[in-house]
């Protein structure tokens, strides 16, 4: 083989090299560019919800974080402790009323917590468990989501005996999606038997 004919096919095998990092690169950027349009679909679908409270109606209003997706139906359920009813989130104002749950956070709080001789006790960043089943509209595809979140409230235990404990609604946190095996009822149980009146969601 020439000298030329060395160099010839030595530059072919450059070019082909040269080729296939090209081509694994646009690979690369192609899969990178799936990814994060398959990462903007799940953003557009997805959601979680937050609350709005009325202090005054004891309702929270429940309202999706993306402003892309409309609530078709939700129902929120509570340890059996606080209701072992099944709420639903009334339509078409997406409101929780609270009114039956604060008496029983009242009575569970009066239970657990002593009163004290003259002093007032406050209890802060106290929540209850929560779980969140809801359907809802995105991009013209129905989707249905079930998720943990708490109920933050505050509550004062006044040391007047025949006075009840007030309790201040401030809001819902989102926690995390439940998966398709477990069970709502267990999950807020468990949860609400390690913390009682005070729910750690840690």
């Amino acid at each position: 083989m020439s000298l030329n004919e060395k160099h010839l096919s030595m530059a072919g095998v450059i070019v082909a090299i040269v080729a296939l990092l090209v081509s694994i690169k646009s690979c690369h950027q192609s899969d990178k560019a799936l990814e994060f349009q398959r990462q903007d679909h799940v953003n557009a679908v997805t959601t979680a919800w937050k609350g709005d409270v009325n202090k005054d109606e004891l309702t929270i209003k429940i309202t999706p974080t993306n402003d892309k997706v409309v609530m078709q139906k939700a129902m929120v359920t509570f340890p059996d402790a606080i209701s072992d009813v099944v709420w639903p989130i009334e339509m078409p104002d997406h409101v929780l009323h609270m009114a039956s749950q604060m008496n029983a956070i009242q009575d569970l709080v009066e239970q657990r917590i002593p009163k004290s001789d003259g002093n007032i006790i406050m209890l802060d960043d106290s929540r209850i468990p929560v779980v969140v089943e809801s359907r809802y509209i995105a991009n013209a595809t129905l989707f249905e989501d079930r998720s943990l979140y708490s109920i933050e409230y505050n509550a004062i235990v006044w040391p007047d005996e025949h006075r009840k404990p007030g309790v201040i609604l401030n809001g819902i946190s989102f926690f995390r999606r439940l998966s398709a095996d477990e069970h709502s009822k267990k999950v807020l149980n468990d949860l609400w038997e390690q913390g009682g009146a005070q729910i750690p969601i840690k």
